[in-house]
Formats: structure tokens, C-alpha cells, sequence
């Protein structure tokens, strides 16, 4: 966390820097990653108004998070399928995933499918009818085995949960 703040604000005290990591650690701040999410109000006791600006901006825009990642891999059934590729953003990299399930013919993996289908269908937008992707099986909520699933176009919850959500939306605007 210093060598983030320092980076930034290299000409601060040592003092204000320990003062300044103290409330951090005191609002709950335990690794680099928490302080994207620190704003001017928790620190704007400890710095000038520029120096806050300053450093809500770089916590803001520094790019260590996934969606920020320009280094990506891509691993089917245990093997690298792309060890390790560059890509400008968090949308190619999905392009990839569901690209390649698309050209292999493979279908979703059990535990995953409904979460990769609702990312397929609304958030990248890709939406063929009756697609190849879902999975054949799914775990018995009674008897927690590989159950075959009924077969249909949209999956059910995911269907509901979009419904639910469009519905939301337009009832607070």
C-alpha cells in the first residue's frame, strides 16, 4: 500500500504517509486492491485537495484488476488452447472463450454452464437459437448426481433472471 501511495505522491512526509495508511487500514483497506475503492471522503483529512484528486484518479485508472489485464490464456480440457495471448480488453478475451467453444463443438462444462450462458446471451450478445453450447447434464437438486437435462433453447433461470432484470430497469426510470 506505501509503495502505491508513493508512487503517486512522492514528495509526501513520512508522517502524513503513516498517518494517512493508519486510516486507510482503520476504514478496512487490507491490500492494494481495496483502495480502488477509497474515495476523497475517507482521506481528504490527510491530504491537500490536489494530492487527494491525485491519488482517487490513479487508484481509479491504475489497471490491476481483470477487466484492466491485456495478458490472457485460454485452457480447454487441461491444455492450453492460447498459453498466453495479448489482448486489448476484457471483451476480446470473451470473444475468444465463446469463439472457440463455437469452432471445437464443445459444449459448457456442468458447473459453469448457466453462469457462461447468461454472459453469451446478455452481456456479449451473442444469441443463437437452440445453441450447441448448453450442457446435456445438470446436478440433481434431490440426489445431487448427473441428471440429463430437458432440452430448450434458453435456459429457464437465466430466461427469468433477464425478464426480472429488463423489468427492473424500466419500473425506476
Amino acid at each position: 500500500m506505501e509503495a502505491v501511495i508513493r508512487s503517486v505522491l512522492p514528495m509526501l512526509d513520512n508522517d502524513q504517509l503513516n498517518e494517512l495508511i493508519s486510516e486507510l487500514t482503520r476504514i478496512g483497506v487490507k491490500t492494494d486492491d481495496d483502495l480502488q475503492y477509497v474515495t476523497a471522503d475517507d482521506i481528504k483529512d490527510f491530504l491537500s485537495p490536489i494530492d487527494c484528486r491525485k491519488l482517487i484518479h490513479f487508484l481509479k485508472n491504475r489497471g490491476d484488476s481483470v477487466l484492466h489485464s491485456k495478458k490472457w490464456m485460454l485452457v480447454i480440457e487441461g491444455k492450453y488452447l492460447f498459453p498466453e495471448c495479448d489482448l486489448p480488453d476484457v471483451t476480446s478475451a470473451f470473444a475468444v472463450l465463446f469463439a472457440s467453444y463455437y469452432v471445437l463443438n464443445l459444449e459448457y462444462q456442468v458447473e459453469a454452464a448457466t453462469t457462461l450462458e447468461f454472459i453469451q446471451r446478455f452481456i456479449v450478445r451473442i444469441n443463437p437459437e437452440n445453441s450447441k453450447c448448453s450442457s446435456k447434464l445438470q446436478l440433481s437438486k434431490r440426489t445431487g448426481n448427473l441428471v440429463r437435462r430437458k432440452t430448450s433453447g434458453l435456459n429457464p433461470h437465466i430466461s427469468t433472471f433477464i425478464q426480472e432484470f429488463l423489468d427492473f430497469t424500466w419500473q425506476n426510470y
